[in-house]
Parts: structure tokens; sequence; C-alpha cells
């Protein structure tokens, strides 16, 4: 991802991050459409991460985050059912319409990949199958989100011949994503909500806004980024690497791997770090006093032992 989409994908996760503390949360619960906003953004930034993975893939293939994009396509899916049960309820009711799309958040918890894939289909198909469906609390762009996270859900890039979805595609789809969060949800939505709390609670507002800051970190901080694998070379699927400043055993940054075992571009303040890094059935691995030099880039390849 070139740096300008970095930097404002960083400004991304750092805004939902904010947002999803317990004080912030505590903070926005009388604003009943702001929790909702913030969901329909993470949802985007799950998409926008998968099609990174893609636009950067090797000519070796890529295995996409499942899990994540799994609770992506609920997430949507219950969304658009939804306003489709909504609409299809006025008289004269289409019980046609909701029988199509009438599935509990548990039932599509529990459904196979293959059935939540149909059922998904049909969501879409239905949520785009009246214009009117839009005045019951959904947007175009929550259906267009429904395909994107169906199409990326389903693609078997392991071998980079299946793919369905392209890295021009993908870049393409990364620089839509970033533009829809930026100005329709934050610009729009999430920053005008907060502004109502100015009187009540200008602080919260003065960090809300300070987390929103989309800075160019590659003048004043240090990218770190790397890979973790076994001996063989093989990924390890989720690996953590966690940074404590020297002669500390505060964690400042915990830095969460993909699927792919790569650990992704994350800025990180200026100093001596010591490095450590996990995952689950495998030998940690640490390093000292690591310098973070300002516009510089700490890269790594840690090869872990299993336990």
């Amino acid at each position: 991802m070139e740096n300008t989409a970095q930097n404002q994908v960083t400004a991304i996760r750092t805004t939902i991050t904010f947002c999803n503390l317990a004080a912030s949360t505590a903070i926005t619960t009388t604003i009943t459409a702001f929790a909702p906003a913030v969901l329909t953004a993470k949802n985007k930034l799950v998409l926008i991460d998968n099609y990174n993975i893609i636009a950067e893939g090797s000519t070796k293939g890529v295995t996409l985050d499942t899990t994540a994009l799994r609770a992506t396509v609920e997430s949507i899916t219950f969304k658009c059912s939804s306003a489709v049960i909504a609409f299809a309820s006025l008289a004269p009711i289409n019980n046609v319409l909701i029988a199509a799309v009438n599935f509990s958040q548990s039932k599509l918890k529990k459904a196979s990949k293959a059935t939540l894939i149909a059922i998904a289909q049909a969501t879409k198909t239905a949520a785009g199958s009246n214009a009117a469906i839009l005045n019951f609390g959904i947007l175009a762009a929550d259906i267009t989100d429904l395909a994107s996270a169906i199409a990326l859900f389903t693609t078997d890039s392991s071998d980079p011949r299946q793919a369905t979805i392209n890295k021009n595609d993908a870049k393409l789809q990364i620089k839509t994503l970033i533009k829809a969060v930026n100005q329709n949800i934050f610009k729009m939505q999430m920053d005008r909500m907060i502004n109502t709390l100015l009187i009540t609670n200008s602080e919260f507002v003065g960090k809300y806004f300070k987390a929103r800051e989309i800075i160019n970190l590659g003048l004043t901080h240090t990218k770190v980024k790397g890979n973790v694998e076994k001996a063989d070379g093989t990924a390890i699927p989720f690996p953590t690497l966690k940074l404590m400043k020297t002669g500390t055993i505060v964690i400042d940054y915990l830095i969460e791997g993909d699927v792919n075992g790569i650990i992704p571009n994350t800025y990180v303040k200026p100093n001596d770090y010591d490095m450590l890094v996990e995952a689950r059935g495998f030998i940690p691995q640490s390093e000292i006093k690591i310098h973070f030099a300002v516009g510089k880039t700490v890269k790594r390849k840690y090869k872990l032992l299993p336990i």
C-alpha cells in the first residue's frame, strides 16, 4: 500500500480503536446512531485489509483473513436482511421476501461457509430488489460492501491462478473504501455526532479529532514490519509482536500478524525497544535494545521453533 493510503488507513484504524474503548463507548451511548457507524467503518476496514493482502500478494498466492471476513459477512448480511424484513412487513406483507432473508444472528454464526454465502447472496439480491428498501436503515454502500465481502470470502487465492480478484482491482477497491470511510462515515456522520458533545465533554471531542488526524508518519515515526515462519519457511498464522521501551516491562505496542504470518506495516514512536514475537504452539523469540530511528524501517523475518 502506498504511503498516502497507508497513512489514511492508520488514521482510520486509530479512530476505530479509540471509539471502541470502554470510556469512549460509555460517552457515546446516548448517540444511538454512533455505534452502527463505527461498525460500518470497522467492516470496511476488514475489506481494506483483505484487499491489501491481495494487492501485495506474491506469485505464490495469499491466504485471506477468513475469520475477520466471515464476521463482516455476517454483520452486513444481518443489517441488510433487517432492512429487507422491515420493508417487506409493510402492507401488503411480502412473506416470500421475508422468508428469503429471515435469519437470526445466531443462525448466521452457526451456518457452514457454503450456507452463509448462499444466505448472503440471497440477502444481497433481496436488498437490491427495490430502491425503497434503502429507506429502512441501509445505504446502497451497504449492498456494495456485502458484495465485496462475499467476493473476498469466497476467493480461493492460495493458488493465484484461481484468484477471482486481481491486484489492480484490489488496489482500486482500497482507494474507494478509504474515501467512503473518510468522506461518508467519518466526516458526514461520526464527526457531526461527536460535535454534539462539544459542550458536555470537550476533552473527549478533542481526543476524538486527535485520533482522526492523518499524519505523515513516515517523517516522524519508525516503521516496523516483518513475517513469522516455521523453520521450513511456511507461515505461522496470527503471530503477535510486542514492543516494550528498553528497561521496562510495559507493552507500548501490541501488533497482531495476519493469517499469512505477516506483521503489518506499523508506525512506532522513535525510541529503544525490546521486541518479543510470539505465536501459539511456538517458542517466543526476543531482541533487546533495538533502536527505532525517525524515518527508518525495522524489518524482521522470524523463524520460530515449536514448543
